[in-house]
């Protein structure tokens, strides 16, 4: 439900973990750019992260 799966094709490949959201601030995580996600795998982790925050 929370695992979003990222393209073949793309630079990386695995899942978003749409729940375990740490910070939205990379910069203070130090994360590092590894690609750019298709619009359609946001909006999929956008409302992920929009039914998690309803169940709280």
């Amino acid at each position: 439900m929370f695992e979003i799966p990222i393209p073949e094709g793309l630079e990386i490949s695995g899942v978003v973990l749409a729940d375990q959201v740490k910070s939205l601030d990379y910069k203070k995580r130090r994360a590092e750019f590894a690609c750019k996600m298709p619009d359609e795998i946001l909006m999929q982790v956008i409302i992920a992260i929009n039914r998690l925050m309803r169940e709280v």
